[in-house]
C-alpha cells in the first residue's frame, strides 16, 4: 500500500478506529479534518485494486462506506 498517500492511509486507519463503526467518507473526513481534494479518486483506485471495500447501505444509497479489504469489521 506504499503507492498511496500517507493521508489516505491515515484516513482509513482512523476510520476503522472510530467507535461507531463505518461511516460515510465525508463524515469521517470532516471529523478528522482531511482536506485532500482528490481523496475520493484515491479511494476509488484503492477499491479497484482490491485494497478496500465500499458499502452502500440500503437505508441511504447516497453514502459511501469504506473499509480495508480483510479489515476489522464483521461482514
Amino acid at each position: 500500500m506504499g503507492d498511496y498517500s500517507a493521508e489516505i492511509l491515515w484516513f482509513l486507519g482512523a476510520a476503522e478506529r472510530l467507535s461507531r463503526g463505518p461511516q460515510s467518507t465525508t463524515a469521517v473526513a470532516r471529523q478528522l479534518s482531511v482536506r485532500t481534494p482528490d481523496a475520493s479518486k484515491e479511494l476509488k483506485r484503492m477499491e479497484k485494486a482490491g485494497l478496500i471495500k465500499r458499502h452502500l447501505p440500503w437505508c441511504n444509497q447516497g453514502l459511501n462506506f469504506w473499509k480495508r479489504a480483510g479489515g476489522s469489521y464483521d461482514e
